[in-house]
């Protein structure tokens, strides 16, 4: 089951949850945040949100892994990777994996909002 103004967050920094909580009560979506990537994988099975936002530095390389099994297992959701200044090969190998943008931390809500304002349309 699909739910399209869901969106499911695996982040670690309160300020960026806050920042992306905002960003979802002002286009009326829901937001369901994850502390661990294997209670995320485990959510995808029952229900598949409108987007999916991850922290890269929190899962390091597993955030590689993380990116291709959500583009496998969950088509057609868009992936944000949230990651660090300067990690270009991060930023490359997750846009190849099928993630749909790669935004650098802490400035996110510009290119962030305008992913959401996408899922908003669809919902």
């Amino acid at each position: 089951m699909a739910i399209n103004d869901l969106v499911y967050l695996l982040e670690q920094d309160n300020e960026i949850k806050e920042t992306i909580r905002g960003l979802c009560d002002e286009k009326s979506l829901h937001l369901k945040v994850f502390h661990q990537h294997n209670e995320l994988l485990s959510a995808i099975k029952n229900l598949t949100p409108g987007c999916i936002v991850v922290a890269s530095e929190e899962q390091g390389d597993r955030v590689l892994e993380l990116v291709r099994h959500i583009s496998e297992n969950a088509k057609g959701v868009p992936v944000v990777v949230l990651g660090t200044h300067n990690d270009l090969n991060t930023a490359v190998a997750v846009i190849k994996l099928g993630a749909v943008d790669y935004i650098e931390k802490p400035v996110i809500s510009g290119r962030l909002a305008e992913h959401f304002n996408q899922i908003a349309l669809q919902g």
